[in-house]
């Protein structure tokens, strides 16, 4: 599990992996540390949403050729997750925080760190950005299924 996790990291750009956590979160619960949960979503949520006139504050983790290639969410911010950490500061406090990738898998580390830097997040955990704009202006159109 631990070389899966690396390799994992290393995928999605976190050339230096200081650690892991022995255990998991059993471990973690049973030496008393705190644990924390936020909310998560789906895409098609957030596409419903935005055909609502709610567009969330959404940001895009994903590498950017996927945003060149598979096109960006209008009024997404795009960042890199391995970029993240350093740019925090360009986030919106004052509103919740809707992450999203392709798979889930850096929206979830992305997610994390936020949380973990107090920013009020959700995750989409469920049906990455694909398909957009079409599933979007089905669902404007009132087409949706």
């Amino acid at each position: 599990a631990r070389t899966e996790a690396i390799s994992q990291l290393l995928r999605i750009g976190y050339e230096r992996v200081a650690g892991y956590l022995g255990g998991g979160l059993e471990a973690w619960r049973a030496a008393g540390h705190r644990v924390s949960a936020y909310p998560m979503t789906t895409m098609e949520t957030v596409y419903r949403e935005a055909a609502a006139g709610r567009m969330p504050a959404l940001l895009d983790v994903r590498q950017p050729i996927e945003w060149r290639d598979d096109g960006v969410v209008p009024g997404a911010r795009t960042i890199f997750v391995a970029d993240l950490g350093a740019r925090l500061g360009e986030l919106p406090r004052d509103r919740s925080i809707t992450v999203a990738c392709k798979s889930g898998a850096r929206a979830a580390i992305a997610a994390s760190l936020l949380d973990a830097a107090g920013f009020d997040v959700r995750l989409v955990a469920d049906g990455g950005q694909v398909g957009w704009p079409e599933r979007f202006t089905a669902l404007a159109r009132g087409h949706a299924s």
